[in-house]
């Protein structure tokens, strides 16, 4: 069975699909575009961060993770991904890297953190999602 994440446009009155996103196989708990609106990634209770092609909905690469992935969000320049799992480790990733098949995090943070871009994502995550999300 796989779950699906289907994408509606929100300028028209009639709710019509654009594109609908197979992959994961559990509930997908999060996404977010990149700046330029060409890549979306996702993250699921399947342990996955997806990123996909926006253009075409087709998957360009799944990040296999040992925790339920709670969140996922794109820099600014959108050189960089940043997600984070049950488990409260951040991963940063490089887009263009993992693209290219390097899934590997640039850096991993499994302690705990507290930081100001954390803390200002808290409530715009708790507006968009019926768990509540707080930092440590």
């Amino acid at each position: 069975l796989e779950f699906r994440r289907v994408l509606f446009r929100s300028d028209t009155e009639s709710a019509t699909e654009v594109l609908t996103l197979d992959g994961h196989d559990q509930l997908v708990r999060a996404i977010d575009y990149s700046h330029d609106g060409r890549l979306l990634a996702s993250t699921s209770w399947d342990r996955t961060v997806m990123i996909w092609n926006m253009s075409n909905g087709q998957q360009l690469r799944s990040i296999q993770n040992s925790h339920i992935m709670q969140d996922v969000s794109f820099s600014n320049d959108g050189k960089f991904l940043v997600s984070c799992g049950a488990d409260s480790a951040i991963s940063f990733y490089e887009v263009d890297k993992v693209l290219a098949g390097n899934t590997k995090p640039l850096k991993k943070f499994s302690e705990p953190m507290k930081s100001d871009l954390f803390e200002q994502r808290i409530p715009t995550l708790n507006s968009h999602y019926p768990m509540p999300i707080s930092s440590v």
